[in-house]
């Protein structure tokens, strides 16, 4: 039975609702009403008319502050510029004025059976997540450009994917993301922004949005347009990231220095997160501001870990210093080396394998994976040894 709470819609379909025998009409209200209406008797589904921006600030609170509601409207105007604000809103569908009652219906129906199935796989997802914890997200940021955040995505990726784990990078930085450029790969039109347009569908047909590199390492690449990342919503997101554990060992994120909500969701969603700095000031200062913005929004900082670039005139030790924390990797800034293999869209760990920046990426690499079996045996034989304590005893 479907929970339906209507805002602003004629009688013709208000009938249709009350008739129909897997509905239950909540109430029919003024748009003004719709937020309170949904506080109070907390549907399943609100079918609202839409006129303007005020009606779609109420369907955004509605989603906001219910976010199980699913939230569908009826528009005359179906222009980009207003789906665009929907979409981002978190409106499920905008249908048009002209369907019929029974037309409206059979759409409320058929949104109400994806939402639902939908739902049984996330629960099914977070239940093999939990049981399993075989997926990592590994998610890189720095508060300044130009560190190397996107080459060593991508040269990590290709190490993993060449140790036969299944690889993917994100690039969620939607301003300048590169991840396709430095693979050699072209841009695509089919990206992180036009996948989340398929709607609820998207986890159906994800795998043929992404780009695959020779090593075996996939790509999931930023919107072509910057305005277009602008509506890549958290929600989105947070289901994205989800469907991809089901299939990818490692899922690697590429970050803009920008901390927009798209950035604060990946933190959320991370395993490990590794920090980049340059041995220069401005770098460290920013990435220590950086980390007192997150700490004050509460984010756990256990997950940081700190990745220096050897570029600049500040020393690895003063600058783990001032950031407080210990070095987890450092990767030698070779210039000569990493051009070469960006001007050629190669990966430097396989156009110069012997260059000190690919060793220490593959250091980097091999480091990862290590923490990942050790991982492993930890959570397999967690009383192994207890039981050796016991065996011994008995002998």
């Amino acid at each position: 039975m479907i929970r339906l709470l209507l805002g602003n819609m004629n009688d013709e379909i208000a009938q249709a609702a009350n008739t129909a025998e897997d509905i239950e009409l909540m109430a029919t209200v003024h748009n003004d009403f719709v937020l309170d209406s949904t506080r109070a008797y907390k549907p399943e589904m609100v079918l609202m008319a839409v006129n303007g921006e005020s009606d779609i600030d109420i369907a955004r609170q509605i989603i906001d502050e219910s976010p199980e509601v699913s939230v569908l409207v009826i528009t005359e105007d179906q222009s980009p510029i207003l789906l665009k604000k929907l979409l981002r809103a978190g409106v499920k569908d905008s249908l048009e004025h002209s369907l019929s009652p029974l037309e409206v219906i059979a759409s409320l129906r058929m949104v109400y059976e994806r939402t639902e199935k939908q739902l049984r796989k996330t629960q099914s997802t977070i239940l093999m997540d939990q049981l399993h914890h075989q997926s990592k997200t590994i998610v890189l940021v720095s508060a300044k450009g130009g560190v190397g955040k996107t080459t060593t995505a991508v040269n990590i990726g290709v190490i993993m994917a060449n140790a036969g784990k299944r690889a993917v990078v994100v690039d969620m930085d939607f301003s300048f993301g590169d991840v396709n450029l430095r693979l050699g790969l072209p841009d695509s039109p089919r990206n992180i922004y036009t996948l989340m347009l398929e709607g609820d569908r998207y986890q159906e047909v994800y795998t043929s949005y992404l780009n695959k590199h020779d090593s075996g390492l996939y790509v999931l690449s930023a919107p072509l347009a910057v305005e277009e990342g602008e509506y890549v919503t958290a929600a989105f997101l947070q289901g994205l990231i989800r469907t991809l554990r089901k299939d990818f060992d490692y899922i690697l994120i590429d970050t803009s220095p920008i901390m927009s909500d798209s950035f604060l969701t990946a933190l959320e969603a991370a395993d490990l997160i590794l920090m980049l700095s340059v041995a220069d000031i401005a770098s460290v200062k920013n990435n220590r501001r950086m980390l007192g913005v997150l700490k004050a929004l509460g984010y756990s900082l256990d997950k940081v870990k700190h990745v220096s670039v050897k570029k600049g005139t500040l020393s690895e030790r003063l600058a783990m210093e001032v950031l407080e924390s210990e070095l987890y990797a450092s990767i030698a800034f070779d210039g000569l080396a990493v051009g070469a293999a960006a001007d050629l869209g190669i990966p430097v760990v396989t156009h110069n394998r012997m260059s000190k920046a690919s060793r220490d990426f593959q250091k980097l690499g091999i480091k990862l994976l290590a923490e990942e079996n050790r991982s492993t045996k930890a959570k397999l034989y967690p009383s192994m040894k207890i039981w050796n304590k016991r065996a011994r005893r008995r002998v």
